[in-house]
């Protein structure tokens, strides 16, 4: 498999996981900067889709072993 490396725009990459468009668990943080930015964004399309405290903590342990640096 061919791996891409580029640089996206915050407001971009937001709208494209908002918009169903990309999926956060094929992406690879490449610094730890950026996957702080991966981690936000996720909570945050999390909490919008599902707002329930049971359903944010299944999010984020599933994230956790998805989101590697």
């Amino acid at each position: 498999m061919t791996r891409v490396q580029i640089a996206i725009d915050d407001a971009v990459l937001a709208s494209l996981v908002t918009q169903q468009q990309l999926c956060l668990a094929q992406v690879t943080a490449l610094d730890p900067a950026s996957k702080h930015r991966l981690w936000q964004l996720c909570l945050e399309c999390c909490q919008r889709n599902a707002p329930t405290q049971k359903n944010k903590s299944r999010a984020e342990a599933r994230l956790e072993t998805r989101i590697e640096l």
